[in-house]
């Protein structure tokens, strides 16, 4: 009996996706990597050549690697970190701009409010200057 496992298609996956794999892979303790392979249909061949496409930045650009990179632990580690620092400082970015247009609408209200007081303030003027006329005559 032959049991024929599908694997993943994987022109199918994004580059974010292949890089993901190849982080997953190689940040995998020692003993643990075959299960990975299987829990995910790949092969360890495509992980190595996602892994070389990674390493000389090809992988993003969806072209077929030269082959001339390598991708150390420690690497694929500073890799995550900076990742993730990447993220956070992004995050951050957008509360920032967020704030930032909160603060334009609460600018752009008050000179408004302002404007509108400036309106009442020139009317009042107005309405006192024509009483006081009409008193004196």
């Amino acid at each position: 009996m032959t049991v024929n496992i599908p694997t993943v298609d994987t022109a199918e996956l994004t580059p974010e996706q292949k890089r993901d794999h190849v982080i997953a892979y190689l940040s995998r303790p020692h003993g643990t990597k075959g299960r990975y392979l299987a829990q995910h249909n790949l092969s360890a061949s495509t992980i190595a050549t996602w892994r070389r496409g990674l390493a000389d930045g090809d992988l993003e650009r969806g072209l077929i690697p030269r082959q001339t990179g390598r991708m150390t632990f420690k690497e694929v580690r500073e890799n995550i970190a900076l990742r993730a620092q990447l993220e956070e400082m992004q995050a951050k970015l957008d509360a920032s701009e967020a704030r930032n247009n909160s603060s334009d609408t609460t600018i752009a209200k008050l000179k408004k409010n302002n404007e509108e007081l400036h309106t009442a303030i020139d009317a009042l003027g107005k309405a006192i200057a024509i009483m006081h006329k009409d008193g004196a005559e």
